[in-house]
């Protein structure tokens, strides 16, 4: 059966952050671990990944995933893709090229970031590991499919750059990494079941780069999602605090939650 799991749900420090960091987190609660925000698409032992963060090995690993069909970017920062160097690995396990996919904007950045990956300095030594596909403005508010799974891609606005958000039929929506959304991004979400959504503060413009739990509930009011679960969450924002202080239907997501797609 295709899922989605949650690889990872933590902001840009993940939690606890470098100096064993908690902030408002308790320690004790298992929830609130929570590694950089990545989404794992499954499909048997079949894989495509969304965002290769700095924690990718461990997300990678603890998946146990056999067979890596792609990697989707969300966008260029470096909690999304500074794992990207760890997929040479992968690639030395096949010797086939991993496909990627994202705008071209994000895919610029990769190649400034990641240059050998994409053009070895020394072909005799290493090897190009990606074969890669880079979506334009005319390829948001339209359907796209990679490996086994079809998805409507919506823009994000994310204060700095655009972030690439997904929609999986009327199962799953994915948006990590907003700040506001537009009226179309909104109209594109409407009626889907479930929404993972960025809501790395609390209140309205807490964080300029990242929408809040307010925004994320005034959001809903349009999309009706029967269930939405927070990501991108920094060790300000406590699971079971957050859990007890939102409506029903809305809970912080956790790392391992998986969600059915058929």
């Amino acid at each position: 059966m295709k899922k989605a799991v949650i690889l990872g749900c933590g902001g840009s420090s993940g939690v606890p952050g470098i100096g064993n960091y908690w902030g408002n987190c308790d320690p004790s609660e298992p929830k609130n671990m929570r590694q950089r925000t990545s989404l794992a698409l499954m499909n048997g032992e079949a894989a495509v990944l969304i965002d290769t963060g700095p924690d990718i090995v461990s997300q990678y690993n603890a998946m146990n995933i056999k067979r890596l069909d792609a990697v989707i970017y969300t966008h260029g920062h470096a909690d999304h893709i500074n794992g990207a160097d760890e997929l040479r690995w992968v690639f030395e396990k096949t010797k086939k090229p991993i496909k990627v996919y994202s705008s071209i904007e994000t895919v610029d950045e990769l190649k400034k970031r990641f240059y050998y990956l994409f053009e070895p300095p020394r072909p005799d030594m290493y090897s190009k590991i990606f074969d890669v596909t880079a979506w334009n403005k005319s390829d948001f508010y339209k359907s796209h499919k990679v490996s086994n799974f079809a998805f409507d891609l919506i823009p994000l606005d994310h204060e700095t750059v655009t972030s690439c958000g997904f929609r999986f039929g009327d199962a799953l929506a994915y948006t990590t990494d907003v700040v506001r959304m537009s009226e179309d991004s909104l109209k594109a979400l409407k009626g889907v079941e479930t929404w993972v959504v960025d809501a790395g503060a609390y209140h309205v413009r807490e964080n300029k780069a990242h929408a809040s739990i307010e925004d994320v509930i005034e959001w809903n009011e349009i999309v009706k999602a029967r269930q939405v679960y927070f990501t991108a969450m920094p060790p300000s924002m406590d699971y079971q605090t957050v859990l007890n202080e939102t409506p029903e239907g809305y809970a912080p997501a956790y790392d391992g939650l998986e969600i059915p797609l058929e």
